[in-house]
């Protein structure tokens, strides 16, 4: 099981939907509707929309009532909006890349906080969305070097060519995240049923 949606709205989503795309070209984008930018405050399509028009992916704009029922797993990249409790309930499992090494530099611009306050190992984590901000169960974490000339612009580059080798050890873990979580509910949903048959067998023998 691997990323059938693709969550995200701005450049920092395109190298890793590029990726992605490559791997799954069946992916399906979830982005933004036009907003207004610039001095004229003109409707404009974002940088994710802009893709997917020009390279023939399928796209819809965000809907938090919506319950996206085939997809299997989703990932998520610099995306606009916050998931709600009740959206993530009725919604199978997303996963977010977030540029730092949880939980230093949870919120925010962690990469630009990160060369502003002189870092030098950094890295990024694929965790899977909860409820509360940047604190979900991590299934990858990759750390490198970076010195005080790096820009920000090649931090996000050097994450993509990251992301892009350990693409099969992501799917990998993923996989077994999937599958623990599944053997836990099956354990869970096997002591209850056995409580409650023991309940039943005590309420007939009275």
């Amino acid at each position: 099981m691997m990323f059938n949606y693709f969550f995200g709205s701005d450049t920092r989503s395109l190298g890793f939907l590029e990726i992605v795309n490559k791997k799954v070209p069946t992916i399906k984008v979830i982005t933004l509707p036009h907003s207004p930018t610039g001095r004229g405050r003109k409707l404009k399509p974002n940088p994710v929309e802009v893709y997917c028009v020009n390279n023939n992916i399928a796209f819809e704009y965000y809907d938090s009532k919506e319950t996206y029922k085939d997809m299997s797993i989703g990932l998520c990249v610099s995306f606009g909006k916050i998931f709600s409790e009740a959206f993530l309930e009725k919604n199978n499992k997303i996963f977010n890349i977030h540029l730092s090494l949880l939980p230093s530099y949870r919120g925010p611009s962690p990469v630009e906080n990160s060369i502003l306050n002189g870092e030098t190992t950094v890295g990024y984590t694929i965790f899977q969305i909860d409820n509360k901000i940047d604190t979900g169960n991590i299934v990858f974490q990759e750390s490198f070097k970076i010195d005080n000339d790096t820009y920000a612009s090649s931090f996000y580059e050097n994450v993509n060519s990251l992301f892009l080798k350990k693409y099969d050890q992501i799917y990998e873990n993923l996989n077994k995240d999937v599958v623990t979580m599944t053997c836990r509910l099956q354990t869970s949903l096997l002591r209850m049923i056995t409580t409650l048959l023991n309940v039943v067998w005590i309420q007939l023998k009275k």
